[in-house]
């Protein structure tokens, strides 16, 4: 069992609740989900996490799931495709990038969230070539308008 702790996103616009938030709204998209007939098996441990994406479902196939606060507002979803849990820490993949056996990437706020396959985001990013933005150093993203997350999604949950 891996017993490292959680990442401390100390440099995160939302400082040390980061995590906090995510598992909220992980919370959320499980309730919503299992609504629907999925069901799931959270990943608690950190390599779990890393490995599989924050849940795995009832066919084996895992979920990569966001929390997007300003999306509502902006009407863009900030994707993830970097991180750095601080800003002199290292740069590695996360988000459609990270290193997880991840099929869906999951991403919104608490009255919408999108669904979506992790590969066609992918190729979503690699054909348009997005302007990518940073964050604080800490985080690298590309900006989908909720327009087009509308198209790409394969499911909008409410």
């Amino acid at each position: 069992m891996d017993s490292r702790p959680l990442p401390n996103y100390k440099d995160s616009p939302n400082g040390e609740d980061t995590f906090a938030i995510g598992s909220i709204y992980e919370d959320h998209v499980r309730w919503l989900a299992e609504n629907l007939g999925f069901r799931f098996r959270p990943m608690t441990t950190y390599a779990g996490q890393i490995y599989t994406g924050d849940f795995i479902d009832q066919k084996g196939r895992g979920w990569e799931v966001k929390f997007d606060g300003t999306s509502e507002k902006t009407k863009r979803l900030s994707i993830e495709i970097a991180e750095k849990t601080c800003r002199d820490g290292v740069k590695f993949p996360s988000g459609i990038f990270s290193s997880s056996n991840a099929v869906f990437y999951v991403q919104g706020h608490l009255t919408s969230t999108w669904v979506f396959y992790r590969a066609e985001l992918i190729d979503y990013f690699n054909t348009t070539k997005p302007e990518v933005f940073s964050f604080n150093e800490t985080v690298w993203k590309f900006y989908l308008p909720i327009q087009q997350a509308d198209l790409l999604a394969k499911a909008k949950l409410r």
